[in-house]
C-alpha cells in the first residue's frame, strides 16, 4: 500500500496498491484502492477579547465527513476577567464620593478588581 493521502475537502483519505500477477488476479475482489473518512481541521484563530459576561473564545474551520462536526470542537470558550473602565465619581456626599466599574468573569476577577471605589472628600459639594 502507499502511504494515506492528505485529507481532502470531502473529508477521504486514500491510499493505493497495484495489484499484479496472472490476469484471474486482477478480475478478483482485490482492492486496488482504499478510502477512510477524516476531518479537516483548521488553525485555532486568536482568542476573542474578554466580553461583558467574562468569557473570551476562539474558533477554527473543520470540514469532512458528517461526524467531524460532533468529533471535533470548532469553538472553544473560557473564563476571563472582564473589567471595564471606571465611570464618573458621584457627587461629594457625607464627606465620600464613590465610582463603579463593571467586573465579570470568575472568583479571581472580584478579588482582584474591585467594583466600587470610595474616597473622602472635603464635604458636601
Amino acid at each position: 500500500w502507499s502511504t494515506w493521502s492528505s485529507c481532502s475537502d470531502e473529508g477521504i483519505i486514500r491510499r493505493t496498491r497495484k495489484v499484479a500477477g496472472v490476469s484471474e488476479c486482477n478480475q478478483t475482489n482485490i482492492a486496488s484502492t482504499e478510502e477512510k473518512p477524516c476531518c479537516k481541521v483548521g488553525e485555532w484563530n486568536d482568542w476573542s477579547k474578554c466580553n461583558g459576561l467574562g468569557q473570551m473564545s476562539r474558533s477554527r474551520n473543520v470540514s469532512g465527513h458528517a461526524r467531524c462536526s460532533k468529533e471535533v470542537p470548532a469553538k472553544e470558550t473560557k473564563a476571563c476577567c472582564y473589567v471595564s473602565d471606571w465611570g464618573e465619581w458621584t457627587d461629594c456626599i457625607r464627606g465620600i464620593k464613590r465610582r463603579e466599574r463593571r467586573v465579570a468573569g470568575h472568583d479571581e476577577c472580584f478579588k482582584q478588581n474591585p467594583r466600587i471605589e470610595s474616597v473622602k472628600c472635603g464635604g458636601d459639594d
